[in-house]
């Protein structure tokens, strides 16, 4: 998960300065890192008996430029919870797409997160979902935020 924030840090800053990006789309970064570490439930809004769980799994980051000038990052992890009181087991997924546009007349800028955590054997299923789309186009703005509403069952 640090790789992650390192990387997405980098390329924000970049983004966000307007530095030209070339006109061919280019791949920045394109890599697979393991990860593990604990994860706490929301004690006010728990979808299951464990108190914390171990999340293992694998992420992936590709990061790109864009032939308009923007930078397109996506980020997928995938792998398994399992309960640490319980033993329970929940498969996850996790998917992030942003689009962050550097400079130009018609500014498209979207970000889309989701997150699936599906239970095993009878164990409850968490769902989330959430869209921003933001266009700029001769100076007006139009946007979007679209948030499915978060499951648990």
């Amino acid at each position: 998960m640090g790789t992650f924030r390192i990387s997405f840090a980098t390329f924000l800053f970049i983004a966000l300065t307007g530095l030209a990006m070339p006109a061919q789309a280019e791949l920045l970064v394109n890599e697979w890192s393991p990860f593990e570490f604990v994860v706490l439930q929301d004690p006010e809004q728990p979808c299951a008996d464990d108190p914390a769980f171990l999340a293992q799994g694998m992420q992936h980051l590709k990061v790109s430029t864009l032939r308009n000038g923007g930078v397109a990052i996506n980020f997928n992890a995938l792998g398994t919870f399992t309960g640490l009181v319980t033993g329970e087991e929940w498969k996850w997924r996790h998917n992030i797409a942003d689009v962050l546009p550097i400079d130009g007349e018609n500014a498209v800028y979207s970000y889309q997160d989701i997150l699936k955590i599906i239970g095993q054997g009878g164990a409850p299923s968490f769902r989330a979902k959430f869209k921003l789309h933001v266009t700029e186009i001769g100076g007006e703005v139009k946007s979007y935020i679209e948030v499915e509403e978060i499951t648990c069952k």
